[in-house]
């Protein structure tokens, strides 16, 4: 019989549970070897719940007129309105409450694994599960703090970031760390992991949400990218992408519905889809939505416009819009949104990871403000055989401006609705580059808006929370 592993944890600065559990219960087993803490990183359960508040924040996601009836949950109605508290007074979040959680775990872990017994694994595993819990707690505050607070910037280092507990202390009240030294923190996991995890396969193909080392390049790629720290952004993506590149990318041409044409039908292998441990061109899985269908929500007209909806056989040339857009809100027999398009991803869950493809569009993005546009024309041009129709250079390099502008975009079709539009436009605007001002009309409202560098983006901590602590 498989034993349960579990840890004692108290949340009593996150999730309002004022007793201390100090007693073992029966039936379940004390973490305290390596191997123990191997088993606890070995949990599917990290991938679950990641950024999901701002699906519907996101102005890419569109509810027009009638459509926006079909939010049938308080809060995703709230958060479509850009609501300061979307969240009930009491009202858990899962985003901020599964993040702390894990984070918890990480902490033990690394408070313990130095001097822990092996138990049956050999020495060697020591520093890769000291490497994998480093790289996780990373990964955790690069997703809190992105979301629960104003993006990073020379100017706001300084401002409120998140809670950064680095120990596993439940009773301790943990002060809110500024937005710099949580950025410092998660570069220094992921550089000490990238030393203790030098030798491991690029990726575990077994286990994706547990991190290799092209996984670690990747995220450091990434959080580079958010420093505005193109040079290094530049530099892990390529070496992220030599261990873990684009002959691992979906070639979408070979890619159909199970019902061809009917994109509700899911995709062909759609068990393959279902997961995001099982994709194949995922770096590090983390998942962000499995079920679009229930509101189902259209592409803003003006990221339908970004597509080339050119037919080519019987599908458009990009074959991102002929697998992941229709004309009807649910199956073929509900609500038709023409001349608009529904976003269609049944039986296949969104990544709010690292896969190949991100990781090359943070490499173009970054050759092309690294001055070598050309270059950055090249990596999209090779993304651009697994995406369209018309097979060849799908781009052509005119200026480094120019390139810099196809990255964007790029970028926004390939990972639309996986909550990284909503980052991306924060880091922007961090840049210091314009971002448009976006506005809703909400039947019996009227009309919200969104300006640049509002609070709005910012996700807020969750009532339950900040009302039982004097620290933020």
């Amino acid at each position: 019989m498989m034993k349960k592993y579990i840890l004692l944890l108290t949340f009593t600065w996150f999730f309002s549970c004022n007793d201390f559990l100090d007693v073992k219960p029966t039936g379940t087993v004390i973490p305290k070897t390596v191997e123990d803490f191997d088993k606890l990183l070995n949990n599917k359960l990290i991938t679950h719940d990641n950024v999901q508040n701002v699906l519907f924040m996101d102005p890419d996601w569109w509810l027009p007129g009638f459509h926006y009836s079909g939010i049938w949950q308080p809060v995703y109605r709230k958060q479509y309105n850009w609501d300061p508290n979307p969240y009930e007074v009491v009202q858990q979040d899962t985003d901020w409450n599964g993040r702390y959680q894990q984070i918890a775990v990480y902490n033990e872990i690394l408070g313990k694994v130095d001097d822990a017994e092996l138990g049956k694994i050999p020495e060697s595993s020591r520093n890769l599960v000291k490497g994998e819990a480093l790289a996780q707690r990373a990964m955790d505050l690069f997703l809190l703090v992105n979301e629960y607070a104003v993006h990073f910037s020379a100017s706001t280092s300084n401002e409120q970031g998140v809670p950064m507990p680095l120990e596993f202390d439940l009773l301790t009240s943990v002060p809110m760390s500024t937005v710099g030294e949580v950025y410092d923190q998660i570069v220094a996991d992921l550089l000490t992991a990238e030393e203790l995890l030098a030798d491991v396969s690029p990726i575990n193909k077994n286990a994706n949400f547990r991190p290799g080392i092209a996984s670690i390049k990747a995220l450091l790629a990434e959080v580079y990218l958010y420093m505005g720290d193109f040079v290094n952004a530049e530099g892990s993506s390529e070496e992220s992408l030599a261990l873990f590149g684009h002959e691992n990318v979906y070639d979408y041409a070979l890619i159909d519905h199970n019902t061809p044409g009917s994109p509700w039908s899911a995709f062909n292998n759609d068990r393959e889809w279902l997961y995001i441990t099982d994709h194949k061109d995922v770096t590090w899985g983390r998942r962000h939505f499995q079920w679009f269908y229930d509101p189902a929500g259209l592409y803003h007209p003006d990221l339908a416009a970004l597509f080339d909806k050119t037919i080519v056989g019987d599908r458009y040339n990009d074959h991102r819009f002929y697998l992941n857009s229709g004309d009807n809100t649910y199956y073929d027999n509900d609500v038709s949104v023409g001349p608009d398009y529904v976003y269609v991803r049944d039986y296949a869950a969104t990544n709010a990871g690292l896969g190949v493809p991100r990781t090359m569009l943070t490499n173009a993005e970054a050759k092309a403000r690294n001055s070598d546009g050309s270059g950055a024309i090249a990596v999209l041009n090779q993304l651009a055989l697994y995406r369209y129709g018309t097979l060849g250079s799908t781009f052509s390099y005119t200026t480094d401006a120019a390139a810099l502008q196809e990255a964007k975009d790029e970028r926004r079709r390939e990972l639309c609705f996986s909550g990284n539009n909503w980052f991306d436009l924060q880091r922007y605007h961090a840049y210091g580059e314009t971002i448009p001002t976006y506005t809703r009309d909400i039947p019996g409202t009227g009309t919200i808006t969104l300006v640049p560098g509002d609070d709005k983006y910012i996700v807020p901590i969750p009532r339950v929370v900040s009302n039982a602590n004097d620290n933020f």
